[in-house]
């Protein structure tokens, strides 16, 4: 019978259902090469799309605790296009916070685009939110709206360009079965077998007599959080958001 320790990161969407499969004592046969569970898995304690349910929850929990960082890549998560004369863009559901910014224009000039807070804005900047005559000239500042998910560029681009983005973000998508063979979590294949402990606590959290176990799945979640650290409060992922790339001259003033 193959060993769970033969199946070594990183890891594909079907090795990690299989060695969850091994774990939990949930295969026909005893055995990971029988694959008429990949195909059929009538019979079986945790269906395969329940399990790969859990795989994606993992690795949501994983990334709210340790997010991706992406330093720009060449996709519409990391880069706005422009547009002379329109300041206010919505950006990708998946960023978690938005480190740093810089503004490329057509001709090719970049610059970096520094963030301020309505607050600092109403203090430097003199009627930088007029909305009838919106300023135009070089972005130099963004005003973001973490709740809509939205920045406010100042001044008002006068041409088209493209906003490159370093941020902490989510998974650009989640695993399906029937890509089981080509999708991997996205995160450290060092952490991939860390997943398990998450998906083992989600599991066991099942409502059925075979699978509801309150002691392990506690154990387990215990387990996931020493190996990949605690999970942040709903209120630091709020601030983190708010400050991130917010630079301060000193406690309680912006520059």
């Amino acid at each position: 019978m193959a060993s769970a320790q033969d199946i070594t990161p990183p890891l594909t969407l079907e090795e990690l259902v299989t060695v969850f499969r091994q774990d939990v004592d949930d295969l026909p046969g005893d055995t990971v090469n029988d694959v008429n569970w990949k195909n059929d898995d009538t019979g079986l304690l945790w269906k395969n799309q329940e399990i790969v349910r859990y795989a994606n929850q993992a690795v949501a929990e994983f990334v709210v605790r340790n997010p991706i960082l992406d330093q720009d890549t060449k996709t519409a998560v990391t880069r706005i296009a422009v547009l002379a004369g329109t300041g206010l863009y919505a950006y990708d559901s998946r960023i978690l916070s938005i480190r740093r910014m810089k503004f490329v224009d057509v001709n090719g000039d970049e610059h970096s685009v520094v963030k301020r807070t309505t607050d600092w804005m109403d203090r430097n900047v003199t009627d930088w939110d007029l909305e009838a005559s919106p300023l135009e000239g070089t972005v130099c500042y963004y005003i973001e709206d973490t709740n809509h998910r939205r920045i406010q560029l100042y001044r008002t681009p006068e041409l088209d360009g493209t906003l490159h983005m370093t941020v902490d973000r989510l998974p650009f998508e989640q695993m399906v079965w029937s890509k089981r063979h080509l999708m991997s979590p996205e995160i450290d294949p060092n952490h991939h077998l860390d997943l398990l402990d998450y998906m083992k606590y989600l599991g066991y959290r099942k409502r059925d007599a075979e699978t509801d176990d309150e002691k392990m799945s506690a154990a387990f979640l215990n387990t996931f959080t020493t190996n990949v650290g605690e999970r942040p409060s709903a209120r630091l992922l709020r601030v983190r958001r708010q400050e991130r790339n917010n630079k301060r001259r000193s406690v309680g003033q912006y520059f």
